[in-house]
């Protein structure tokens, strides 16, 4: 698979061209490092290349990374997400891509994942960059929205019907939003005013209700037409 036009434009917009040789971090030996054209690596102070010579460089730098890319995917990739890999690779080097939770997410095919990695390769020297920031903002970007199954919507939790728990009944807060164990009670408690369908029947009890999560402590009380009159003696 090959980079797409779109994706080699990413690249270049990212990478910027210039024709004389700049600094561009350090060795694992604390020598300077220099680039040119497209971020081409290996440049020594002083060198200077033409637009021509700096579009030879930046395709065999692809072309290489486009076959680091292609020997450590498992998962097949769409264009996009191939193009968005590709602009990484180019960026952080093939073996750090090689290595990374990132490849590892989209092999097993957890797309969303993949997508949110990118943005943990934002610094440059130990240091957030900017500009690095925005470069993975729009790779995952690019990524993400040609994924399958994109756009990704997180799942409303499902109501849940009554159902008999122990001496009590399972039922879906409409206020919290959190299940709650609601126990039969006869002691007085503040007053609900839901009513709950058990059973295919309004009934009207009174519940105590305890509640999971920040609610532990809430306390509830259910209201059936089963028992108003009951509950009518109480209040």
């Amino acid at each position: 698979m090959k980079a797409s036009d779109s994706g080699l434009g990413l690249i270049r917009s990212q990478e910027g061209l210039r024709l004389e040789a700049y600094p561009d971090g350090k060795t694992p030996d604390g020598a300077q490092r220099y680039s040119i054209g497209y971020g081409h690596s290996g440049a020594h102070l002083g060198q200077r290349i033409s637009m021509v010579e700096a579009e030879r460089l930046f395709r065999e730098d692809v072309a290489r990374f486009e076959s680091a890319l292609t020997a450590v995917l498992s998962e097949g990739a769409t264009q996009g997400q191939f193009d968005a890999l590709v602009s990484l690779a180019y960026n952080i080097g093939a073996k750090a891509f090689a290595d990374s939770t990132l490849i590892a997410r989209h092999n097993v095919g957890d797309f969303k994942g993949a997508a949110a990695e990118f943005r943990r390769w934002n610094k440059s020297d130990g240091h957030v960059n900017p500009v690095l920031v925005e470069r993975r903002e729009i790779e995952s970007q690019r990524y993400a929205q040609a994924s399958p199954g994109y756009p990704w919507v997180e799942a409303e939790p499902a109501p849940v019907a009554a159902a008999s728990v122990g001496l009590g009944l399972l039922f879906f807060c409409p206020y919290c939003r959190a299940e709650c164990v609601a126990h039969f009670s006869a002691e007085k408690s503040e007053r609900c005013s839901s009513l709950v369908d058990h059973l295919g029947t309004v009934v009207q009890c009174e519940l105590r209700a305890a509640h999971v999560g920040d609610h532990m402590n809430d306390r509830l009380k259910w209201t059936t037409e089963r028992a108003f009159g009951a509950l009518a003696g109480k209040a």
